[in-house]
């Protein structure tokens, strides 16, 4: 049976979701920080003129997706790559985030496509950890994490660095 995706798209298989005239390859898009996936989109049946598809993430900071405008004239597939920012601020460990797909058409007879909004459900994992990171004061030398051991009674000046921002 179909189970529901997105804005009423039927999902025949785990693999794709289709909506009326419009293909996505894939229900939703998943990756940690600093990797990439791709997707395609496809029309089911040929535009009689041209349609464009405006591709935007609802959190820019967190996901970006290439290219950010398509034209399509035909029913090929076009393929859409999406690169999950690593940030190096620690946050949820998932973040739910949509990648809208808006079209308008050229042609009164692609009435169909005109204004209609197509979302993508993606997920970003974090890859930061909270963490503080010691060197020695006027050196690269970092401090093992077991720790640094000294005679009693002597100061040791240390710098440290937030790895990961604080929410």
């Amino acid at each position: 049976g179909c189970q529901s995706c997105d804005g009423g798209f039927s999902l025949p298989s785990r693999t794709a979701c289709t909506q009326d005239q419009i293909r996505l390859s894939v229900p939703s898009v998943s990756g940690a920080e600093g990797t990439t996936k791709t997707y395609e989109l496809q029309l089911i049946r040929a535009p009689v003129g041209t349609i464009t598809v405006a591709v935007t993430s609802s959190a820019p900071a967190d996901l970006t997706v290439s290219p950010a405008a398509l034209t399509l004239i035909g029913t090929g597939a076009q393929t859409l790559t999406v690169t999950f920012v690593d940030d190096l601020e620690e946050e949820p460990d998932v973040e739910d985030l949509l990648i809208n797909h808006v079209f308008s058409a050229t042609n009164v007879a692609d009435g169909a496509f005109q204004g209609r909004t197509v979302a993508l459900p993606t997920s970003v994992v974090d890859n930061d950890e909270a963490a503080v990171r010691l060197a020695l004061l006027g050196s690269d030398l970092l401090v093992p994490s077991a720790g640094m051991l000294t005679a009693e009674g002597v100061s040791v000046p240390f710098r440290f660095r937030l790895m990961s921002r604080p929410r």
